[in-house]
């Protein structure tokens, strides 16, 4: 019989066969559901719809971090509570709930999330650090830098949690307990003596502690491993120009202000100009000083910089430029006592004694504890002949300044004259 006469002849059966089977199966199965459809298949539906919204919740987590990372704090918010929606236990929802709050500024509620976060996890190290960084900007140090240390113990390797802590002792003003810190990780896994961020953070704290010296080289270290901000360079000039190595704080300073020059729209600060004008004139380089310095008061009226103006063309020779350099800074700033005590200097070296004892006396009058001012006065009356008057300012110098070499010299050498001349009558 062909199977076409079988279906025919036996068709009917067989499907009822198959429908048995069926039902035998859906029974084996829980039973049916929905109707006709049988258990297993809603129970599969069901995992593959949590499967799916699982998937799309990370989306949206992905896509929340993107936000965040932009400073778009509304959107990643909004982002994450439509993570939450679809899965309600998404991974990383509170630290990132967390994120979300400090970057709007609301270190209080992201310092109760992640409390929540670190008692549900407390081996999450990300969890432990997030929590130090709320509570270091809620003025908690001490907690902070707990928090820190254990996500340190958790992850050695991260070498953000290990460098968060030496940042707090310093917010805190702590330097020796950053030095400590420090020297301590150079033992660390994790490659710190390789990245600029360490020297940079050891050099900080070795400057504020007062250790100047090794505060260079970390310096040092952190530009040579390529750290080259503005920033950087302009602290290590200092630190350098603190040990009085002019010439390095030059090399640090040319580029910046030579990178300023260039930028139409951003101005050259002031302050790093006078800086390289002090490494030049400390250097002997008064030519470039003056040039330095001739450009910038063109456009920065300031009595500083006038009186290193002052000053520089005092090295090249030009006295009277010099001279009507420091008027302009008194002009500027009438109260500057050392403006009047530059200008009373350089008067002295013109032999305008007249103008030397203007200046000398008013700097006097804004400042009579300092014994330069009497010094000058006294080296008029010497030039003018009035060797008494002379002693008796440099004496009262002496007694202002015990330790005034200027005074001490010129008393050497004037007492056996005056002697001399007491002897003559």
């Amino acid at each position: 019989m062909s199977p076409r006469r079988l279906w025919r002849t036996h068709g009917r059966a067989v499907r009822a066969v198959v429908c048995g089977v069926l039902c035998c199966m859906a029974a084996l199965a829980g039973g049916c559901s929905d109707g006709w459809k049988p258990g297993w298949l809603n129970k599969n539906r069901r995992a593959a719809e949590a499967r799916w919204n699982r998937v799309r919740s990370d989306v949206r987590m992905a896509m929340a971090e993107d936000e965040l990372n932009k400073g778009h704090y509304e959107e990643a918010a909004a982002q994450l509570a439509t993570a939450e929606l679809q899965t309600p236990d998404v991974a990383g929802a509170d630290l990132l709930k967390a994120k979300i709050l400090m970057g709007r500024g609301d270190f209080f509620a992201a310092e109760s999330v992640l409390r929540v976060a670190v008692d549900a996890d407390p081996h999450s190290a990300e969890a432990h650090y997030l929590l130090g960084v709320a509570l270091q900007h809620r003025k908690r140090p001490a907690e902070a830098i707990e928090h820190y240390q254990t996500a340190c113990a958790l992850e050695p390797t991260n070498s953000e949690y290990a460098l968060a802590v030496a940042e707090c002792f310093l917010s805190d003003g702590n330097a020796q307990a950053a030095v400590d810190w420090l020297e301590q990780l150079q033992r660390a896994p994790g490659g710190l003596e390789s990245m600029p961020a360490y020297h940079l953070l050891l050099g900080e704290a070795l400057r504020l502690y007062g250790d100047a010296g090794r505060a260079a080289v970390a310096y040092e270290n952190a530009i040579h491993l390529g750290s080259e901000d503005i920033h950087t360079l302009a602290t290590a000039s200092a630190v350098h120009m603190n040990l009085r190595d002019y010439w390095r704080a030059a090399e640090l300073l040319e580029p910046i202000v030579a990178a300023q020059e260039k930028e139409e729209e951003q101005e050259v600060s002031p302050s790093m100009v006078m800086a390289l004008a002090r490494c030049y004139l400390e250097t002997g380089r008064a030519a470039k000083a003056r040039v330095r310095l001739g450009v910038l008061v063109r456009t920065y009226e300031d009595p500083w910089a006038w009186l290193m103006l002052s000053e520089a063309s005092a090295d090249c020779g030009e006295i009277r430029a010099a001279i009507n350099n420091a008027k302009r800074a008194i002009a500027l700033d009438g109260d500057n006592s050392l403006a009047h005590q530059i200008l009373a200097g350089l008067a002295l070296r013109a032999e305008d004694y007249e103008l030397a004892f203007e200046a000398a006396e008013q700097a006097v009058q804004l400042n009579p504890t300092d014994a330069l001012n009497y010094c000058l006065l006294a080296d008029i009356a010497r030039r003018e002949g009035d060797r008494k008057r002379a002693i008796r300012l440099y004496e009262h110098g002496l007694e202002l300044d015990p330790e005034c070499e200027a005074a001490r010299s010129a008393l050497r050498m004037l007492e056996p004259l005056a002697a001399a001349d007491s002897r003559q009558f």
